[in-house]
């Protein structure tokens, strides 16, 4: 059974990858967290823990872009700021729209119970007339239909 590195060892690890892919980069774009950390087997954020501070410093001194971790941090923060907003307003939007959908479902239930409700009215009407024998009910073959009379 092999043992898993420690953090030590790991962060030493980190730190030798660090120093040998500073000294050959030319850029930032050469230089970055995603490639180092992939290289040492760990991931960005385990990267960032370990030694982060060392790789910002390094890092600033290469051309490119510095861009300061609480410059990313507060982009970071308004954009998750945006994206929770937006959210509430799909979200309003949407139970708009199912509340608006429930109450068209509501009142077309009202209206065909409505018509159901005279429909019925009209049979027992006509079962009535029917067994007071005021009505006479024949069929007419031409049409297909029923043609009543009282």
């Amino acid at each position: 059974m092999s043992a898993r590195p420690g953090k030590e060892d790991t962060k030493d690890q980190l730190s030798s990858i660090l120093q040998r892919r500073f000294a050959h980069a030319q850029h930032q774009k050469d230089f970055t967290a995603a490639s180092l950390a992939s290289e040492g087997g760990v991931s960005a954020v385990w990267f960032y823990e370990l030694v982060g501070d060392e790789f910002i410093k390094l890092r600033a001194q290469l051309p490119g872009p510095i861009v300061s971790r609480d410059t990313l941090v507060t982009k970071l923060r308004k954009k998750v700021t945006g994206l929770r907003t937006e959210l509430r307003e799909l979200k309003a939007k949407y139970e708009a729209s199912i509340k608006e959908k429930l109450a068209a479902a509501i009142r077309h239930i009202e209206r065909l119970d409505e018509e159901n409700r005279v429909l019925r009215e009209e049979v027992a009407y006509l079962k009535k007339r029917l067994g007071e024998g005021k009505i006479v009910i024949f069929p007419d073959s031409q049409l297909g239909s029923v043609y009543i009379s009282g």
